[in-house]
């Protein structure tokens, strides 16, 4: 009865297959998948991020080869690749509707445009910051932009915060483009809405929809709070 119930356990067990491998060529700290876009995000130790295309990943039979259970793969490719943060470490970072948030081992959301070229290959222009947002006192370690109109965010200062979601559009109504070039420009500054304090500074993870703020680092506990639009109907959020 027990080889029964060993070769059971093998029938279910189920081996993953590899579709394929990018080089970030420094080490990759957080991911962050846009399915829309189908771009992978990276934020990398040396305070860099990287685009990265999710949508060629997919899995080819090789009508040469020998076995069909060794098929060849298209890896996707590296769409481009920028400085997030020269002063820092790029701790987090979350896709977002017209491109991506990094959060920094100082402190710093910065809010990028990522503009996909049509054609094949289909290369992102270089990457253009167009909000800085300035509140934490240390490492950004995690973002939510799971509410549409609101961004949160987590940091080992202990601090949960919410900020306005940026304007990430590639031009503004008169046609020309906004924003700089990665690293520098004049972009917009953004303080926080408010801020929720109580956690501790090993505070790791948020995620955020319409109607709640779910995060850990308060003493061994996760905690929910209400996120919606106006709880108190004040007109204020």
């Amino acid at each position: 009865d027990d080889e029964d119930d060993e070769d059971d356990d093998e029938d279910d067990t189920k081996t993953l297959e590899l579709l394929g491998e990018w080089s970030t060529g420094q080490a990759a700290l957080c991911l962050s998948l846009d399915p829309n876009a189908r771009i992978l995000y990276a934020g990398t130790a040396d305070g860099g991020a990287v685009a990265l295309d999710a949508g060629s990943l997919v899995a080819n039979d090789d009508a040469g080869s020998s076995s069909s259970l060794n098929p060849t793969t298209t890896i996707g490719a590296t769409l481009g690749a920028w400085t997030a943060h020269e002063d820092g470490v790029t701790r987090s970072v979350s896709h977002a509707r017209g491109g991506c948030l990094t959060g920094s081992s100082t402190g710093a959301v910065y809010a990028w445009r990522v503009e996909r070229a049509k054609g094949e290959g289909r290369k992102v222009s270089t990457p253009t910051l167009a909000v800085k947002m300035i509140g934490h006192a240390a490492a950004v370690v995690s973002i939510s932009t799971g509410n549409p109109r609101h961004v949160v965010s987590g940091a080992h200062d202990g601090t949960v915060r919410v900020w306005n979601a940026p304007d990430l559009s590639a031009a503004d109504e008169d046609g020309e483009e906004r924003g700089d070039a990665a690293g520098g420009g004049d972009v917009k500054k953004s303080e926080c809405l408010y801020a929720v304090t109580g956690h501790t500074v090993w505070l790791g993870s948020v995620q955020a929809d319409e109607t709640r703020i779910l995060c850990d680092g308060a003493n061994n506990i996760a905690m929910c709070y209400d996120f919606s639009d106006d709880p108190d109907d004040n007109g204020d959020i």
